[in-house]
């Protein structure tokens, strides 16, 4: 049987050791392979201290009129179209440095062909 493990499934058994979800055979193999590897043994605890800390923090409930700002700002994109031709435009926007020099030639060059003789 092969002890070493890839890093595809070093990561898939570590995320499903972290969220306790990993069969008993798979928890074999990880451990072997965290046995193996100090590094990667030192990562997995930092991980699962991390999780336990966050299982720990005390839950906060969501405002009360979050769902009725979303659903409205929904709406609103749906109503106005945000993808539609008339907002196309806002896609493609042009630098301020670039639209400036261009106005200021237009414009000089308008002054030169209606000043000159």
């Amino acid at each position: 049987m092969r002890t070493q493990l890839s890093k595809a499934e070093v990561e898939r058994l570590f995320l499903a050791a972290a969220d306790d979800a990993l069969a008993d055979r798979d928890a074999v193999r990880l451990r072997a392979g965290l046995d193996e590897d100090a590094e990667l043994k030192g990562h997995f605890d930092k991980y699962q201290s991390a999780i336990a800390l966050l299982k720990k923090a005390p839950k906060e409930r969501a405002p009360a009129s979050l769902s009725t700002v979303i659903m409205r700002r929904v709406r609103r994109r749906r109503l106005w179209g945000r993808n539609s031709l008339h907002t196309m435009h806002m896609q493609y926007r042009v630098p301020v440095e670039v639209i400036v020099p261009i106005l200021i030639g237009v414009l000089v060059a308008a002054f030169l062909f209606f000043a000159a003789p």
